[in-house]
């Protein structure tokens, strides 16, 4: 009985530090060549030099409250691709993504910058503009 606050102190860190994991994780990859051949965006990267692809899971409840946001992002831009990470895994495990929501910002064949878990509207608009 005398270990059960830290028991209890230990599995209530396990979400935080899984969520720095997959964070640390997916950040490696920022700096790096595409690692995937996807035609609509690789024709998005050259049409606009920046894109902005949307991890999801229709059965993630930030996934549900956020994309309601990248689609009008989308129908403001056209530079944004929505992909659930169950139909692209390829594309999510070259990129490193093992959580959802996760946004990765592609620019000039390069990983820009990739943000895990939910985000704001305004920050997105700021990646996609380049602030």
């Amino acid at each position: 009985m005398k270990f059960l606050p830290y028991i209890l102190i230990v599995l209530s860190a396990l979400p935080l530090l899984a969520r720095l994991f997959l964070a640390r994780r997916a950040r490696r990859m920022e700096g790096a060549a595409i690692p995937f051949n996807d035609p609509e965006v690789k024709d998005k990267l050259r049409r606009h030099g920046r894109v902005l692809l949307y991890f999801f899971s229709p059965h993630c409840g930030p996934c549900r409250a956020m994309t309601p946001i990248v689609d009008r992002l989308a129908a403001r831009h056209g530079n944004v691709v929505k992909l659930d990470v169950a139909q692209a895994a390829p594309i999510a495990r070259s990129l490193g993504i093992l959580g959802t929501p996760s946004t990765v910002l592609l620019k000039d064949g390069k990983v820009a910058q990739v943000v895990t878990g939910a985000a704001s509207e305004k920050r997105l608009e700021a990646l996609l503009a380049g602030d």
